[in-house]
C-alpha cells in the first residue's frame, strides 16, 4: 500500500474519535516510526509502497488507537524537549505545555547565574522535567520524587538511556513523608494534580481511560490541595531565595496566587502559547 493511502485509512477509520487533523498527524507520527522516516522523508515518499510487514504494523497501531489508547503507550515513547522518553500506562503523557515550564525554568537558572543548584520535582512522573534540566545543567544536584512505584521505574530507566545523574525517590507529599535538610533547595518544581472532578466532562475519552488519575485529577471541595501542601513543603525546605515552580489548572490562576500569598510568597503568573494562565514562578517576600 502507499504511504499516502495510510492517511486516509486512518482519517476514515478513526472519524468521530479524532477531528480529521489529528487523524493525520497520528498516522503521520505512526508512519515515521514503523518506517525510520523523517517528516520531510514522508512528504517526499507518499507514493512509496510499504512492505507488508510494515503494513501489517501500523494497521496495529490503527487498531490500537480505535480502542482509545493514546498513540505515545502504543508506541512507548513521547518526545519532550528535544529529547525521547519512554512512557507506558501509569505515567502521564508529557504536555507541550509543560515544555513551556521547563523552558522558563532553563531561563530563569541562566538569568540568575545558578550553578551547583539543588532541585527537587514533586510527582516526577516519566522524570521529564529533571531530565531535561539536568541535560543542561550536568553539575546541580536533582531529586525526583513520585508516590507511584509505575512512575519512578520508567523515570530511572530515561535517566539511564540519557544519561542523567538524578535521585528518584518514593514519597508522599500529602502525608509530608519526606525529610531533607532545611532550607536545602534552590529550586522546587511541580506539575501536581490539578484538574477537578467536574472537569473530566470536558476532557478526550483517551485520556481518561488510559492515563492515571492519581496524577491527574483533584476534588472540586479542595482543587488546590496538592499545591498547599507542596507551599508548605517549600516553607520548611526551600532557600530564602529559592524558586518555586508550578504548572496550574487555567481556570485557577487567581486563586493559586492568593493561596501563595496567605504563605508570604510573590508570584508571577505566565500563559502558555494557546494565552491560557498555565504557570506560576514564586519567591518569598
Amino acid at each position: 500500500m502507499q504511504i499516502g493511502k495510510i492517511e486516509t485509512i486512518f482519517v476514515q477509520s478513526l472519524n468521530g474519535m479524532y477531528e480529521d487533523n489529528e487523524s493525520k498527524a497520528l498516522a503521520s507520527i505512526a508512519i515515521q516510526e514503523v518506517c525510520h522516516l523523517s517528516y520531510g522523508q514522508l512528504m517526499m515518499n507518499k507514493q512509496t509502497i510499504i512492505s507488508s510487514d510494515y503494513h501489517t504494523e501500523i494497521l496495529h497501531i490503527l487498531e490500537e488507537l480505535k480502542k482509545g489508547i493514546p498513540l505515545q503507550y502504543i508506541l512507548q515513547i513521547a518526545d519532550f524537549y528535544g529529547h525521547r522518553f519512554i512512557v507506558k500506562p501509569g505515567v502521564l503523557i508529557p504536555r507541550p505545555e509543560t515544555e513551556e515550564l521547563v523552558d522558563w525554568i532553563l531561563k530563569e537558572i541562566q538569568s540568575s547565574k545558578l550553578s551547583n543548584f539543588n532541585l527537587v520535582d514533586i510527582g516526577t512522573g516519566s522524570g521529564c522535567i529533571p531530565i531535561s534540566i539536568k541535560i543542561k545543567n550536568s553539575h546541580s544536584s536533582i531529586i525526583g520524587i513520585d508516590i507511584s512505584d509505575v512512575a519512578l521505574e520508567i523515570a530511572r530507566q530515561n535517566s539511564i538511556i540519557l544519561n542523567t545523574d538524578i535521585q528518584f525517590i518514593k514519597g508522599d507529599i500529602l502525608n509530608n513523608d519526606m525529610k531533607f535538610e532545611p532550607k536545602s533547595f534552590d529550586i522546587i518544581v511541580s506539575n501536581p494534580p490539578y484538574i477537578t472532578s467536574s472537569e473530566k466532562s470536558y476532557m478526550h475519552a483517551n485520556v481518561i481511560q488510559n492515563e492515571p488519575h492519581i496524577a491527574l485529577f483533584v476534588t472540586d471541595e479542595d482543587p488546590l490541595l496538592f499545591y498547599r501542601r507542596i507551599i508548605q513543603f517549600a516553607v520548611q525546605y526551600m532557600k530564602p531565595t529559592g524558586l518555586l515552580f508550578f504548572e496550574i489548572n487555567e481556570h485557577l490562576g487567581d486563586e493559586t496566587i492568593q493561596l501563595l500569598k496567605q504563605y508570604n510568597f510573590t508570584a508571577v503568573l505566565r500563559k502558555d502559547i494557546s494565552g491560557k494562565d498555565r504557570m506560576i514562578k514564586a519567591q518569598k517576600d
